[in-house]
């Protein structure tokens, strides 16, 4: 198959893909949230205790796998929030709590 010249690097993304060609976007959508994107405002304080209180359910379900199983969730989000690359919120912080058997105060 021939290269094109977008992958020879001779246009742009935005010459090789016009402006007719391209998915119509919505901006406004992240503009009406009061953060962006959808995110809300958590102290590092409280998100390290939400990844202890995940580290205590992990331990207790055996893996991260049979936690996500156990909540329901997905199993990439349960790692990801091990990590602390996404905050645990809402619903799912809930079930956690569940899960431990613990109050949300």
């Amino acid at each position: 198959m021939k290269p094109t010249a977008y992958e020879w690097g001779l246009k742009s993304p935005a010459d090789h893909f016009p402006p007719e060609t391209r998915a119509k976007v919505r901006r406004e959508t992240a503009r009406q949230t009061k953060q962006p994107f959808g995110h809300a405002v958590v102290s590092q304080e409280e998100r390290e205790r939400r990844v202890r209180l995940l580290n205590r359910a992990i331990t207790r379900a055996g893996t991260i796998r049979a936690l996500a199983r156990a909540l329901p969730a997905d199993e990439t989000q349960v790692g990801r929030w091990a990590k602390g690359r996404n905050a645990i919120q809402g619903q799912p912080l809930a079930r956690i709590l569940a899960y431990l058997g613990e109050d949300a105060a």
